[in-house]
């Protein structure tokens, strides 16, 4: 393989919405005398096999990548993974998840069309298009070459594009987890394009440093739309944020004829130095660990299994959590419990929305979200937020992910109330649960430790006047009746170790 030269390292292949196959895509770029490609495919890396093996045929260095739907606060993003490995259970997790989304998505917006009189259904576009991920462009294809519309930039225009009576909402993984799975397939994470959509500097500027935080590596730097004004301030914005600069000229084939791989629109010529600068940042992100490897000793699964276990002991103790809080409140805390249960349940039923621990516990905590809780609510959302943002790509636990993931947990709740053991709130539950948990080892007499302490730090509440939010009218009337808060969280912990 040509060790310099130029590059692209934005194609698309029939595998998505290009037009090319993989082989072709590979002759087409030894033809052009490209020195190495990557294969960029929308949501799904199918076409990199092929591509390789073409590569070895044509002797030009194909990259297996992917291009992942993103979106930040409600921004619309791609996120460019480099290197990954096609069969990673990383990307067969997410390939569940993309699947099913785009596919509901899809027969929607078909089914729309039809009702309309369109001559359109998922079938014919299945084989009109047998070996691709089926999407709007092929939808609007195939209106055009049914004579439906003059052609594929009207349909965008008039049917499919925002604001259209035919758009729907494209499924997008937030940042964090489109970081999370690019890693997962041993991949580099690079932000694709964020100045061609449109959103103030300001905000650009922000999911940059953001996306920075989360540990990507480049920003696309060098791309076919940009402006010479606009290549230069996104080499700022790497600069300014430690990124590597990339490119790519995002080919389509003949779906968007105005761009030519390699050179887009005439405006690239992109070094193999580039490629050279990410393959030595994969090399540092992925070198052998110089620690030996932990143990795990609570796979995902067995996580699962768990939480549906600590749910079925708070739907169960939803009359008892009741009445301590009529005893002591509003009389509604079994009541937001049970939902708060439900939610921990939808999350592991819909396992395809996610594919590590703190993707789950991430999932979780979004379903609380939308539970109406009152003060319970909002501590227990901060519970699953901060352990899911403490374990972004782990797969399993060990002893000492299990601890760090309560002691995230912990954290988050005491950022948002001030707290502490002794003042009659769930605390006086987790921090002990979380504390019994540091010197003892294996995930049973982990958890067992902790629920023990749980449970000990529930009946201590009994004795304790509330100091905090409108328990704290009950006075007196609270002495002798275990706060439910409390109790709730050593109902969690039980559930837990008899998980």
């Amino acid at each position: 393989m040509k060790q310099n030269g130029w590059i692209d390292l934005h194609v698309h292949t029939a595998a998505s919405d290009g037009t090319m196959t993989p082989s072709e895509t590979v002759r087409h770029a030894k033809q052009l005398g490209l020195a190495a490609i990557a294969i960029t495919d929308h949501d799904t890396a199918a076409g990199v096999a092929e591509a390789r093996r073409a590569g070895e045929q044509y002797d030009v260095e194909v990259v297996g990548g992917i291009e992942l739907s993103s979106e930040y606060r409600g921004f619309k993003l791609h996120v460019l993974g480099y290197f990954i490995d096609p069969e990673a259970p990383a990307l067969e997790e997410f390939r569940r998840w993309a699947a099913g989304a785009r596919g509901a998505r899809n027969e929607r917006i078909v089914a729309m069309l039809a009702e309309d009189g369109y001559d359109i259904s998922m079938q014919a576009l299945r084989e009109a298009y047998p070996n691709a991920v089926i999407g709007r462009p092929h939808m609007a294809e195939y209106l055009m070459k049914q004579g439906a519309v003059p052609s594929v930039k009207e349909a965008f225009d008039t049917l499919f594009g925002d604001g259209c009576k035919y758009y729907l909402p494209k499924p997008r993984l937030p940042l964090d987890r489109a970081q999370a799975t690019i890693l997962g397939a041993g991949g580099v994470p690079v932000l694709a394009h964020p100045l061609i959509h449109g959103y103030p500097i300001g905000e650009v500027r922000t999911i940059a440093a953001v996306a920075a935080d989360l540990g990507f590596v480049g920003l696309e730097a060098f791309y076919s739309e940009y402006t010479p004004e606009q290549t230069k301030l996104a080499l700022e914005l790497a600069a300014e944020n430690g990124l590597l600069p990339t490119g790519g000229s995002d080919f389509h084939g003949t779906r968007k004829p105005h761009i030519e791989m390699g050179t887009g629109m005439g405006n690239l010529h992109i070094p193999y130095e580039v490629l050279e600068q990410l393959k030595q940042e994969r090399d540092r992100m992925f070198e052998p660990a110089q620690e030996p490897v932990e143990e795990e000793t609570l796979t995902l699964d067995e996580l699962c299994r768990k939480l549906c276990a600590a749910a079925d002991r708070l739907t169960a103790a939803k009359d008892e959590l009741n009445e301590l809080d009529r005893r002591s409140g509003d009389g509604d805390h079994g009541t937001t419990m049970e939902k708060i249960a439900d939610a921990i349940r939808f999350a592991v039923d819909n396992s395809w929305e996610w594919h590590t621990v703190g993707e789950l516990m991430g999932a979780v905590a979004s379903n609380i979200m939308m539970i109406r809780g009152g003060m319970g609510g909002r501590l227990w959302y901060a519970f699953f937020d901060g352990m899911a943002r403490s374990m972004p790509n782990g797969l399993g636990l060990s002893d000492r992910g299990i601890r760090r993931l309560f002691a995230a947990g912990v954290n988050a709740v005491t950022d948002v109330t001030p707290a502490q053991v002794g003042g009659r709130t769930l605390l006086d539950a987790l921090i002990p649960a979380v504390n019994a948990m540091q010197d003892v080892d294996g995930s049973a007499v982990i958890l067992a430790s902790a629920a023990a302490a749980a449970e000990a730090g529930a009946r201590a509440t009994a004795q304790q006047l509330p100091m905090y939010g409108a328990a704290r009218r009950f006075g007196d009337l609270c002495l002798g009746v275990c706060d439910p808060g409390a109790v709730s969280m050593a109902r969690f912990f039980a559930g837990l170790s008899e998980g």
